[in-house]
């Protein structure tokens, strides 16, 4: 993918997300819708993946990346912030904050700025970013130490490296659009708990 299509996907990842999210804490969107609009996007990949069309290979053709399966990370983008909503409401926007910013801005900030490679494309600046605007984004939602405890761990998950198609892996299903918003969840719960 060219540096400019990363850029404007990323872009729409977070001014879609920060608008799902938005929604999401005003009660216009549950997590029913969110799952809904995975599915919708799901069976508008299999069509464009069967028998493309035009409009939708324009689109993708400008916001995706070059993979098997057209929209793969819109998706599990969705998807993400739908796991998200199985939690309680102020984790869910914290996990979903983190999703949208940490992810988001780690992306850019390692792809137009990052000097320090790690592997798979990941490089320190990246990774600073993740933490950083992770934390500040959750912390909108919850307590400071819970939300520094989710953005280490949300940093740590982003860089482990998922090996595709291994046995962890099968059909290259898992990343970190999904794996980031499940175990943030699950440490922010932990968090509030201990915290």
């Amino acid at each position: 993918m060219s540096p400019m299509n990363e850029w404007k996907r990323k872009l729409l990842h977070l001014v879609l997300g920060t608008i799902l999210l938005i929604l999401y804490a005003e009660g216009l969107v549950s997590a029913t819708h969110l799952w809904f609009l995975a599915g919708i996007g799901a069976l508008v990949s299999l069509g464009q993946y069967l028998s493309p069309l035009a409009a939708i290979a324009w689109f993708l053709d400008r916001f995706d990346r070059e993979e098997s399966i057209p929209g793969r990370g819109a998706i599990t983008f969705i998807a993400g912030l739908a796991i998200c909503a199985l939690f309680p409401r102020e984790i869910a926007l914290a996990a979903m904050a983190m999703l949208v910013w940490g992810d988001g801005t780690a992306a850019l900030v390692g792809t137009y700025v990052g000097q320090r490679r790690l592997w798979q494309g990941k490089t320190v600046e990246g990774s600073i970013s993740f933490l950083l605007f992770g934390f500040a984004a959750a912390w909108a939602f919850v307590s400071t130490i819970t939300a520094y405890s989710a953005a280490i761990v949300g940093t740590i998950v982003e860089l482990i490296p998922l090996p595709k198609g291994s046995k962890w892996n099968p059909g290259d299903i898992l990343d970190d659009n999904i794996l980031v918003p499940l175990i943030v969840g699950i440490v922010l719960t932990l968090s509030t708990v201990f915290f």
